[in-house]
Parts: C-alpha cells; sequence; structure tokens
C-alpha cells in the first residue's frame, strides 16, 4: 500500500519565491523609463510636425486680410473712377473741358484779353531780362568813349 498512498497524496512542497538576482545599484535598464522616454520624444516629434503648417496657416492669414483691405480699396477707387468717367460724358461737362482747353463753339467769336491787372503775375506778360554789366579781365586798360 505504500504505492497507494504514494499516488493518493503527492508531496506538496511549498511555493518558492523566485526572485531575480541580484544587481549592482545603478547597472541595468529600467525598460519602463525607457518607454516612457520613447513615448515623449514621439509625442515631441509630432508637435514639431505641427509648428511648420500652424506658421504657415498664420501668414497666409495676415496676407489674405492686407489683400482684402487693397481689393477693397480699389473697388472703392473703380467706383469713383467711373463715377468720374460718367460725369465727363454729360454734354455739359464736356463743353466745360473744351472751353478750359480753349476751343469755342461754332459761330462765336473768340475774344482774348491780356494784360488783366487781376492776373497772377506768372501768366502775365514776361518782362525782358535785365542787362548784365559787361565784365572786364584782369589787367584790360579801361575803354575809353
Amino acid at each position: 500500500m505504500p504505492a497507494a498512498a504514494a499516488r493518493r497524496a503527492p508531496t506538496r512542497r511549498p511555493p518558492s519565491r523566485r526572485t531575480a538576482p541580484r544587481r549592482a545599484a545603478g547597472s541595468g535598464i529600467r525598460w519602463d523609463r525607457v518607454g516612457r522616454f520613447a513615448l515623449l520624444l514621439v509625442l515631441c516629434g509630432i508637435l514639431a510636425l505641427y509648428i511648420s503648417p500652424i506658421v504657415r496657416w498664420r501668414t497666409q492669414t495676415a496676407t489674405a486680410e492686407a489683400q482684402r483691405v487693397a481689393v477693397d480699396d480699389l473697388k472703392a477707387e473703380r467706383a469713383r473712377l467711373e463715377a468720374g468717367v460718367a460725369a465727363l460724358k454729360s454734354p455739359s461737362a464736356l463743353d466745360e473741358q473744351a472751353r478750359k482747353l480753349g476751343m469755342v463753339k461754332e459761330g462765336e467769336v473768340p475774344l482774348v484779353v491780356e494784360g488783366l491787372t487781376g492776373a497772377p503775375p506768372s501768366e502775365a506778360a514776361p518782362s525782358p531780362p535785365p542787362a548784365k554789366p559787361e565784365s572786364k579781365a584782369a589787367g584790360e586798360p579801361p575803354a575809353t568813349p
């Protein structure tokens, strides 16, 4: 029966504690920290990839705003110029511009008035330049009359 008893109740050994072999302090790699550091580097790399597009977007936004302002200014100038063209197409404006250029209508008698006292000096007839005295060279005898 000893064989049967041995079959029924195997002897149990107490569980052994498996312990890692002792290492010297400071040696060995802490893989959990290496993994965290690698993840941090990957995240920083991804963030660095977003910097250039963000800067470009901000630059383009500022440029677009400046161009919108320029377009608005040009539209206002165009409207002003179109209004001026429309005003110059009227018959009275054409007559006025022709008169400023010295033109007269058919059948009118042109009159030219000169020497008005109220005319500015720049439009008055030019006066002759003052006579310059003759200069004498050094060493020449004076001319006798």
